[in-house]
């Protein structure tokens, strides 16, 4: 692996020298690190300081589900033809995210009014247990329709 020298892995991409492998390593490192660097634990401790339990359980559901989803996604295409995952699993995430948000607005709009409206949340400025549901949902969600959709192109 190429931690510093992009040039020389460039080299080993141009000549095919690069394993489906490797390749996936590089794609999970780059997201992990992306993720924790962009996770609420990190962004709001900088600017507040604020920071409750309930962020570090969303950002660790965050994280092991990438690992265990792209790992379960690595898995079904290997399975499969074993050709082009980085291209399939970046191509089809773009659709299945879409979709998710879309499913995440409609759900949370519902579930959010209804925990107002019952009144089971005051403070909505920091997270809370009401905010695990959603999270754990959408995520089975994002990797259900994922690795779904990468059985088909790896078939």
């Amino acid at each position: 692996m190429n931690f510093i020298n992009d040039q020389e892995l460039a080299l080993r991409l141009k000549d095919n020298a690069v394993s489906s492998k490797e390749k996936y390593l590089y794609f999970i490192l780059f997201i992990f690190i992306t993720t924790v660097l962009s996770s609420p634990i990190v962004t709001t401790y900088l600017y507040t300081g604020n920071i409750n339990k309930f962020d570090y359980i969303i950002d660790s559901i965050n994280i092991i589900s990438f690992i265990i989803g792209s790992t379960l996604c690595y898995k079904t295409n290997k399975s499969g033809d074993d050709k082009d995952f980085i291209e399939r699993m970046i191509c089809i995430s773009f659709p299945v995210l879409i979709k998710s948000i879309v499913i995440l607005l409609l759900v949370s709009m519902f579930y959010y009014t209804t925990i107002q409206i019952i009144g089971w949340r005051e403070n909505i400025d920091e997270s809370a247990i009401y905010d695990l549901p959603p999270a754990i949902f959408i995520i089975l969600y994002y990797y259900w329709r994922l690795n779904a959709s990468m059985k088909i192109a790896a078939n």
